[in-house]
């Protein structure tokens, strides 16, 4: 049986992959960006 509590962990876990792995793809954008400018 799941408890609410692993439910939690679960939605905050992939939330948290989620914002990182967008934070990431603007990261690389940005330096990808600057490497072009140079």
């Amino acid at each position: 049986m799941q408890s609410p509590v692993n439910d939690f962990i679960v939605l905050f876990c992939s939330n948290l992959i989620r914002v990182l792995g967008s934070f990431a793809d603007a990261e690389v954008m940005r330096l990808g960006q600057e490497k072009r400018l140079l």
